[in-house]
């Protein structure tokens, strides 16, 4: 009986001590009801250079490209007429996207014929020979000339002998078999059509005209020479891999490097200046690079064709085509063009056709400044300014400044006295 009762007198304990938990008294009940100690909400005050960042797209692009596609091939030994497979197959690469190459490179080989480039501003539109005449010829002999192999004793625009010999000279030097044709013929040319055409500008021959037989006379076809109107050039792309069937098109070489351009929405117009430093990322890679604003452009609005698709413009130019048009925006979305060039140096090759983000950087201030958030500055009604430091202690006392420019969210601060405020001070920005 005696340890029923203990057993009972502990239960009932425990009981009573579960029930207190719950009861509180009304002194109790009044504290918890108080709210909450109010929060000081602060920031530091940072002392340094204000600058106001202005992001937007901007599109890499070459500012002048060449390409090139051979239609047709000559056979291995440079016979024309001979390649009667009517494939053009791309049997070697001798260049890589990005390397720079001067005039006289052989690019690369198609059907073991080589690809090269000359000086030159026309692209090739006929297959030349001995006994040619015209502009077109011209500019074969001034681009073998610079290269070290003259014309002789042939007039200029005259493919003589002279020319024939330069021709002969420079296809040993890049290690290749002479071109030829049998004297008085004419394969087609660049677009499909007969070199005899009469009618056809610069297309007169002399001397060889009358020659018939098996004779064999220098020519130069239009399927291996690319000109370009800059002596040295790089290139930005190869679109056929050894096995391949020459694409179109096969070489594209730009002949003044990359441009950049940004596009700046309109309604940020203003925002940016000629000078301006920038920084573009490259987030594809991650790599940051300095450039400056060269040339602020006017609104452009892309037109746009009823599937919505950006007007382009273009015509077919034989083996060769050339162009220098500044990017486009996708879906005629209007921008201003904002021109960037690097900071020195030129733009890596490796960066065509890359989409990058453009900072531009706008100084606020001269200098390194004192500077609190926006929300740390508290305007009277006569427009005295002054900010809340907090002391040591927790202890607040309100110190007078004078406003400047604001970037980020951060507003440049000039106390009355340097002992007033200093970098490292906690003001307060909320409760």
């Amino acid at each position: 009986m005696l340890l029923q009762g203990v057993v009972a007198a502990a239960m009932v304990s425990m009981v009573g001590l579960v029930a207190s938990a719950w009861v509180r008294s009304p002194a109790e009940l009044a504290a918890e009801a108080k709210p909450p100690t109010p929060t000081v909400l602060t920031a530091a005050v940072v002392f340094k250079k204000l600058t106001r960042n202005t992001i937007f797209r901007g599109t890499f692009a070459a500012s002048g490209t060449v390409s090139f596609t051979p239609k047709t091939a000559l056979a291995p030994d440079g016979a024309a007429g001979s390649n009667t497979s009517g494939v053009s197959v791309v049997t070697a690469v001798k260049v890589k996207v990005g390397q720079q190459v001067k005039a006289g490179k052989v690019l690369a080989e198609v059907a073991y014929r080589p690809v090269f480039a000359l000086p030159g501003k026309i692209p090739a539109i006929r297959d030349l020979a001995e006994g040619d005449v015209g502009r077109d010829v011209a500019e074969l002999q001034r681009g073998l000339a610079t290269l070290g192999y003259g014309r002789g004793s042939d007039r200029l625009g005259i493919f003589g002998s002279g020319t024939a010999f330069a021709v002969r000279r420079f296809y040993a030097a890049i290690g290749y078999p002479v071109p030829t044709q049998a004297s008085g013929t004419r394969p087609a040319d660049a677009n499909g059509g007969s070199n005899n055409d009469a009618k056809a500008p610069s297309k007169a021959r002399i001397g060889n005209e009358k020659s018939s037989g098996t004779k064999k006379v220098v020519m130069m076809p239009a399927s291996e020479v690319m000109y370009v109107p800059s002596p040295q050039v790089t290139v930005t792309r190869m679109a056929g891999r050894v096995g391949d069937k020459a694409g179109s098109p096969l070489i594209t070489l730009s002949t003044n490097g990359l441009r950049l351009q940004g596009h700046l929405d309109p309604g940020m117009k203003g925002a940016v200046k000629v000078g301006q430093a920038v920084e573009v990322l490259d987030e594809a890679s991650g790599k940051a690079r300095k450039g400056k604003i060269d040339k602020i452009g006017q609104l452009v609005t892309p037109r746009t064709g009823q599937d919505g698709s950006t007007a382009t413009h273009g015509g077919d130019k034989g083996n060769q085509s050339g162009d220098g048009q500044s990017p486009q925006a996708d879906g005629g979305t209007p921008y201003i063009p904002v021109d960037i060039s690097p900071t020195s140096g030129n733009w890596a090759v490796n960066l065509a056709d890359q989409d990058v983000r453009i900072t531009a950087y706008a100084d606020v201030s001269d200098g390194k400044v004192l500077a609190v958030p926006e929300g740390a500055i508290t305007t009277t009604a006569n427009g005295a300014a002054s900010v809340m430091v907090v002391g040591p202690g927790g202890l607040h006392h309100r110190v007078a400044v004078t406003p400047g420019g604001s970037a980020d969210g951060l507003v440049a601060v000039n106390p009355a006295t340097s002992q007033d405020l200093r970098e490292g001070d906690q003001v307060v920005v909320g409760r």
